[in-house]
């Protein structure tokens, strides 16, 4: 579980050897033989696993990516930030509660399979089965299925939203 409600939870001993990948921003981010599998909807939290698939991160280098860059609307009219194909989401970042950007780690077998958004700016987007426990008290959340991997996240910043993230893209291995 990664908790940055006052301070960074950068778990990834391959970024916090790189710097401050986000300079201003808290940053969430798994260590670096699980992948990120949920997110709490105010981005006070986040879950972190190796089941299905451990070790996915390749030999390259991860990369931030900061701007709605995908080529299928998964959440249509709001912001969306997407890893590339053959990328899985290892952390995200914020800035006071608003999304700021997420880290992308390359796989290290190829990723790119069908994709579902979970959204959980209104309720729960979990497993029925209960797995994972609740890593955000209070807090509504949105996480994959063991068999799939986090892509990506979108929020809104229109009236009466804030940036925090609202849905979660999926992908299946």
């Amino acid at each position: 579980m990664l908790q940055a409600i006052h301070a960074d939870a950068n778990q990834s001993a391959r970024m916090r050897a790189q710097g401050d990948w986000d300079s201003g921003a808290r940053k969430l981010s798994c260590p670096d033989d699980q992948r990120l599998i949920g997110i709490s909807q105010k981005g006070q939290g986040g879950l972190c696993t190796d089941t299905g698939m451990a070790n996915m991160w390749g030999s390259a280098a991860a990369t931030m990516v900061k701007s709605e860059s995908v080529t299928t609307d998964w959440a249509v009219g709001f912001t969306k930030y997407q890893c590339p194909n053959g990328s899985f989401m290892n952390g995200y970042s914020l800035r006071g509660d608003r999304v700021s950007a997420v880290l992308c780690a390359p796989g290290r077998v190829p990723l790119a399979g069908a994709g579902r958004t979970l959204w959980d700016d209104r309720g729960d987007s979990r497993p029925a089965s209960g797995e994972g426990g609740d890593y955000a008290n209070g807090y509504y959340k949105a996480q994959c299925a063991a068999d799939e991997y986090a892509a990506g996240i979108a929020f809104s910043t229109s009236v009466g939203r804030y940036g925090t993230p609202d849905a979660l893209y999926c992908r299946r291995f």
